[in-house]
Formats: C-alpha cells, sequence, structure tokens
C-alpha cells in the first residue's frame, strides 16, 4: 500500500528580502526519516522568480541542507544570501545517505523534491520553467545527474509527488564526480582516496566494490547521460583536488562539446577539493551570473504572469 507522502508548504516566515518556508515535507518514506527542505523566496518580487535546489556534499555519507556554503558565520555572505539577492528562490534539499539507503534512492530524492518545488511553484511564486539544480562534491554528482538523467525510468523514483516532472533547465556542478569508473584511473599519486576500494564513498553509494558493479557504476555516472538534449551546465573544479581529480570535470566538459550542449568548464587554478586555498567570491559570482543568463525570463513571459511549465512539467 502508497502511503500519503508529502504535504503542502508550511506557513511562510517573513525575513527581511525573503520569505523562508522551513521544513517542507517532500515524502514520508516508511521505515526512513522524513525527506524535508527549506525554501528562500526572495521578496518583493514582481512576478514568477527561477529556482535553484542546492544539494550538498559529504560524499554521500554525511552533510545535511542546513550547512550553507559559504563564508563562517559573520566573515560573509553564503550562498543562499547571494542567490536570494539574484532574484533566485533557493531549495536547500535533502537526499538519503548511502548508510540509509544504496543508489538510485539519492537521485529518487532529489527529483521527489524538484517535483514538490513545481507541483507548488505557483502559490510560491516560483517560475515552473525555469528551475536549476546546484551542488558541491556529492551534490554536484546528484546536480548533474538530476539535469543530464531526465526522465529516465530507473532514476525517477516514486516517492513524494509523482504527477510532475522533473526536468530542470540548467546545472551548476562543483568538484562533482563525473564517471565513478573512471575516478581512480584519474587520480594522480597523492590522491587520499581509493576509489574503487570496497569502503570508497562510491562503493559505499552503490553498495558494492566499484570495479565489479559496471553496469550500477554506469548507471550512477553523470557522463552517461550526455546528449544533445541536455540542459546548459557550468562546471568549476579546483585543479589541485586531491579528492575528485579535475580530470572528471574535463571528461564531463568533453562529453557536452561533443554532444553540443552549451557549457563552461572553469578550471580554479591550484585549489583543492571544496576550492580550498581559493577565495570563495569568484566562484559564487560567475555562478549566479551563469544561472542569471541562462534561466533569462522567455520573450513572451511578462512579470506578474504565470511561468509556463518546461517539457516533461
Amino acid at each position: 500500500m502508497r502511503l500519503a507522502t508529502w504535504e503542502p508548504p508550511p506557513e511562510a516566515r517573513p525575513e527581511p528580502g525573503r520569505l523562508v518556508y522551513p521544513d517542507a515535507l517532500v515524502a514520508s518514506i516508511p521505515g526512513f526519516r522524513p525527506l524535508l527542505l527549506d525554501l528562500f523566496v526572495p521578496r518583493p518580487a514582481t512576478g514568477p522568480v527561477p529556482a535553484v535546489v542546492w544539494i550538498h556534499g559529504g560524499a554521500w555519507l554525511g552533510g545535511t541542507n542546513k550547512r550553507i556554503f559559504g563564508p563562517p558565520p559573520g566573515q560573509g555572505r553564503n550562498l543562499v544570501d547571494r542567490l536570494i539577492e539574484g532574484g533566485f528562490a533557493v531549495a536547500t534539499v535533502q537526499y538519503r545517505l548511502s548508510s540509509e539507503a544504496p543508489f538510485p534512492a539519492q537521485i529518487h530524492d532529489v527529483k521527489a523534491s524538484i517535483r514538490w518545488l513545481r507541483h507548488h511553484a505557483p502559490e510560491l511564486g516560483i517560475d515552473q520553467g525555469r528551475i536549476a539544480t546546484m551542488g558541491e562534491s556529492a551534490g554536484g554528482h546528484l546536480a548533474l545527474l538530476a539535469a543530464l538523467a531526465a526522465e529516465v525510468p530507473e532514476l525517477e523514483g516514486d516517492i513524494g509527488l509523482t504527477g510532475p516532472g522533473s526536468r530542470v533547465q540548467a546545472a551548476v556542478d562543483w568538484f562533482g564526480p563525473a564517471n565513478l569508473l573512471s575516478i581512480q584511473r584519474q587520480s594522480g599519486p597523492e590522491a587520499v582516496i581509493d576509489h574503487d576500494h570496497a569502503t570508497s564513498p562510491e562503493s559505499r553509494l552503490l553498495a558494492a566494490p566499484v570495479q565489479s558493479a559496471p553496469d550500477r557504476a554506469r548507471l550512477a555516472s553523470p557522463v552517461s547521460y550526455v546528449s544533445p538534449a541536455a540542459p546548459p551546465v557550468l562546471i568549476i573544479h579546483g585543479t589541485a583536488d586531491l579528492l575528485v581529480p579535475f580530470a572528471q570535470s574535463a571528461e564531463l566538459a568533453a562529453a557536452l562539446e561533443s554532444a553540443g550542449v552549451p557549457h563552461d568548464l572553469v578550471p580554479v587554478d591550484g585549489a583543492g577539493h571544496g576550492f580550498a586555498g581559493a577565495g570563495l567570491d569568484p566562484v559564487v559570482r560567475r555562478s549566479v551570473t551563469f544561472l542569471a543568463r541562462v534561466l533569462r525570463p522567455s520573450p513572451d513571459l511578462r512579470p506578474g504572469t504565470p511561468g509556463r511549465p518546461a517539457g516533461g512539467a
């Protein structure tokens, strides 16, 4: 028996420059914790605004949607603040970690959040046809999967709302894995992890050593889904990343180029994982500028009119 697995948006909490919808229930999954998201919508707004679905990192083993990427408190504006200032709604979403459920549960959860957001978009003041995914590390991997693997049955899932489409219109990937089968081969001698080991984050995600489960590894690899139908993608990656090698992003960019997909690959010279050793401001500015460009309103979308659903919505 399938249970009722989602709830309408909670009551909004007004804050300066935004409305906050905390802990919206996206899905109740029997035997697991409920999946929640926090939604921030800029105010005032003259019409439906684009939305960014932020997906946290943590090697699929940890992390939380409550931790917002950016400087420590009191030392600068975080990513959500920057996006809201740019006119974007931001949904920070949860997903089941690899010790809770193996892949593809994680992308099922992300897509459930996209469907929830699209279903409730009119009452929230969000444009159904201008939604992007964005994430760091493991979150970047899931942001890419959500964008590139649109309507792939094995990756859609059936939790939460299942009527709206999960297709998105852009993706921003910060140093996320792109090909689980090649990541170890691309890692240099100074790499801090053996990605093919049975206890690696990738193997834990798949519930099997990576190279022993090539079909499952391909299913979980964003590069497997590159096609001319893919939306625009921005990839930003430190060239000195010892956890996820920069070559992962170069491989993905080459596949996008071959398929004719609009994309930008931005190397951050000398930066490690998490952009360690480099400033965040240029990365955030580049990301917000990209999203503003690719999610700008269609010419026939006037302020104050409802957003038009994208394909699959």
